[in-house]
């Protein structure tokens, strides 16, 4: 199956399904790579949740392959260990003074001020990425 899938789970289906149910594996018609079957382990407590969420699921999983990957579903009761919440992103870091200034005479000209500050961070972001 592919891995990716598994991984992102949790984006394709939301946090609701993902909490009571993971994907086993996909598999296709032989020679085929579109139509497929994809296995969902599920809680049995939440299965005629997700029996009736079904052309949903197959919606998004197929829009997360940008094809008709997945015509059904077939779910096996059972488990389900939870995933845990993807971390948040680190905090950017502070911006080095000295790509600050440098940044800064080069904008100065702008007229604009909103402009001005927006391209003054992002220049010194960017000569801060070169220097490290």
């Amino acid at each position: 199956m592919n891995q990716e899938i598994v991984a992102r789970w949790v984006e394709i289906v939301g946090e609701d399904i993902a909490g009571n149910a993971v994907p086993l594996r996909l598999s296709f018609p032989r020679g085929e790579r579109m139509g497929g079957t994809l296995e969902i382990r599920v809680t049995p407590a939440f299965a005629p949740m997700l029996q009736h969420s079904e052309p949903r699921i197959i919606e998004r999983v197929n829009r997360f392959f940008g094809y008709g990957a997945v015509a059904r579903i077939k779910l096996q009761q059972g488990p389900v260990q939870r995933q845990a919440p993807p971390k948040p992103p680190a905090p950017p870091s502070p911006p080095d003074p000295q790509a600050v200034a440098q940044s800064g005479k080069l904008v100065k000209p702008i007229k604009d001020d909103k402009l001005r500050e927006l391209l003054e961070r992002w220049g010194a972001a960017i000569l801060q990425k070169k220097r490290s």
